[in-house]
């Protein structure tokens, strides 16, 4: 590391006063971090030239803010492995624990919950005694295995949430290179592990999340999320864990495809590895995944693949909480993925507002190209008018119903009046609205709503808007957010 790149000192300087960074690509690496800390700054030709430039007390202050995160970091780990680890476990193999939860997925598939076999004694509530050679492995064996991956991949996702110490240095060259995190690398490749009974664990963990926030009452009940590409999906478990019930809309089918690719950053990587469970090693890690993994863990996938990753796993958890309050008394917690629905408009006139939604179906009349001609030949005849002139006034008549619709967006109307009359085009049948708090608008460039309900936006595409309408004021508070991959 050489501060006397400045655009790269610059760059540390806004991510060290910034918050962090939202991506791990630019933040501080080891090597860097080890410069900082063999810099001897009353002694050395480059703090000569730093104290010229003007930037030497700006170091001497960044410097703290990366070692304090890095202390920080060397404390929860420490934390970690002695109330997780060490307190149950006198030695934890990473090839071990991955053998024991895929034989227990056997046993349940088989029935069975438990296994006698010669194996060392174990407790887990104190070091494991190695005198003895025959144990009989309990439920409690392997739901405290469970238990520990399931924590361990909650520790990783935390360290790359926004603001934690993921946001200022790289976990991953540090966990490889830094003497006293080294257990971190232990915690990392626990969390790695992924199983069916994992799944149903994590999904019992998710639910237990949601019912403590939405008991502390922070206002927030029911979410509208518009919009099924990654932004809007992934906000989706989002939502529901912080205590949030939440109904999520698309436009499009199910089956509609992306076929782009995507690059995911290392922090998108480490949360999607609890959300997704299973559904991460079908996506990376098996042999014939429909994505890569690279080395340093940026993920390339299809945009497709990556959005049915995503959908099916929320529609596991959804079928889950169906099940877990079947017979709950009172009002239920809930995930809803509709598809071919959109948000047509919103009305502020009741307690909550309303979503108001469409189910948009697509013409299915094969005569309908059939049918336009015969209207083109009628008016050319009535009117005396060549075809041209004739078809513009089908287009305007179309154009202005089409406008009753989606409102004055004469571009968006009039190419969907071109469309219909060749059959193509779409007609809108309004349904009852929804009650919401909470509206994610996360249907990408084009989102209509968006752009009718807060206002066109005039930043690039990768900007998706966030509205909260306040239950009681009805404030306008809008949150923009960088999608970033």
């Amino acid at each position: 590391m050489n501060f006397s790149d400045r655009s790269r000192f610059n760059e540390l300087k806004k991510i060290a006063l910034s918050g962090g960074s939202t991506q791990s690509n630019d933040v501080l690496i080891y090597e860097e971090f080890a410069f900082m800390e063999s810099f001897d700054e009353t002694n050395n030709i480059l703090s000569w030239h730093m104290l010229r430039a003007g930037t030497l007390e700006d170091y001497k202050i960044l410097k703290q803010i990366y070692k304090n995160n890095v202390d920080k970091l060397t404390e929860k780990v420490k934390s970690f492995v002695e109330e997780e680890i060490n307190a149950h476990y006198s030695d934890v193999d990473v090839t071990d624990f991955k053998e024991d939860i895929k034989k227990y997925d056997q046993l349940i598939t088989n029935g069975g919950t438990a296994v006698k076999q010669k194996v060392k004694k174990f407790n887990f509530f104190r070091k494991a005694n190695t005198s003895s050679m025959n144990y009989t492995y309990s439920e409690d064996y392997y739901k405290n295995k469970i238990n520990l991956i399931i924590k361990s991949k909650v520790f990783i996702s935390d360290l790359n949430s926004e603001g934690s110490e993921g946001s200022f240095i790289d976990i991953f060259s540090f966990m490889e290179k830094h003497e006293e995190l080294k257990d971190l690398k232990l915690i990392f490749d626990l969390s790695s592990i992924h199983s069916i009974e994992l799944d149903k664990a994590i999904n019992e963990k998710f639910y237990e999340d949601h019912k403590k926030n939405k008991e502390m009452g922070r206002g927030y009940n029911y979410a509208v999320v518009e919009g099924a590409g990654p932004i809007g999906l992934y906000t989706t478990f989002k939502l529901f864990i912080e205590g949030i019930n939440v109904t999520l809309l698309n436009d499009r089918s199910e089956e509609y495809t992306r076929e782009q690719f995507i690059l995911l950053d290392r922090k998108w990587i480490y949360q999607l590895n609890l959300i997704l469970s299973t559904q991460f090693d079908q996506l990376f890690n098996e042999e014939n995944s429909m994505a890569k993994l690279l080395p340093n863990h940026v993920g390339i996938v299809i945009m497709k693949n990556f959005e049915t990753a995503l959908m099916n796993r929320l529609k596991v958890l959804a079928l889950y909480l169906d099940e877990k309050e079947e017979n709950h008394q009172g009002e239920n917690s809930f995930i809803k993925l509709i598809y071919e629905t959109e948000v047509l408009s919103i009305n502020l006139d009741y307690e909550k507002p309303l979503a108001i939604l469409g189910t948009p179906e697509r013409l299915v009349n094969s005569f309908a190209a059939e049918h336009y001609t015969k209207l083109v030949n009628k008016l050319m005849n009535k009117y005396d008018i060549d075809h041209e002139q004739a078809l513009k006034k089908i287009i305007a008549k179309k154009t202005k119903d089409i406008r009753n619709i989606f409102g004055e967006d004469y571009i968006n109307a009039r190419k969907l009046a071109e469309l219909a009359i060749n059959g193509k085009a779409y007609d809108k049948e309004y349904i009852n609205g929804i009650p919401f708090d909470l509206l994610l608008c996360a249907g990408g460039a084009n989102d209509r709503i968006r752009d009718n309900f807060l206002g066109r936006v005039k930043t690039c595409k990768c900007i998706f808007c966030m509205r909260i309408c306040h239950e009681l004021k009805r404030s306008k508070m809008v949150f923009l957010h960088r999608y970033v991959h």
